[in-house]
């Protein structure tokens, strides 16, 4: 998974650069050419310089252009809020499974163990 990869957002009109983005190998192949791809699968890393509604605006426009799995991670906190959608979201602690599902069916990982 790369870091920092520019996504066109077309329903916002704006790119975005998650802190870590999924790429399937087409979209890969793709944003090589040129062409404009949402990843199925973004991380956000929380720093002490982000601002709670830069966040949510994020997220909204994640969800309205495509993206699949949002995992938002605090880790002064040591959680990490996975989305499935605005409103579907799991929060995890300790040793819950942060999950990629369903675009990543086989890569999860125990919150415990992220901050390893």
């Amino acid at each position: 998974m790369p870091t920092e990869v520019d996504m066109f957002l077309p329903f916002a009109n704006r790119t975005r650069r998650p802190d870590i983005a999924y790429l399937s190998s087409e979209q890969m192949l793709a944003s090589r050419d040129g062409k404009p791809t949402v990843c199925a699968f973004v991380i956000e890393v929380i720093s002490q310089n982000d601002q709670i509604n830069d966040v949510e605006e994020k997220k909204v426009e994640y969800f309205a252009n495509g993206v699949q799995v949002l995992w938002i991670i605090f880790p002064k906190s040591k959680k990490v809020e996975v989305y499935h959608s605005i409103k579907d979201v799991t929060i995890c602690l300790n040793e819950d499974k942060c999950s990629a599902e369903p675009v990543l069916s086989d890569f999860e990982i125990s919150v415990k163990a992220l901050f390893a």
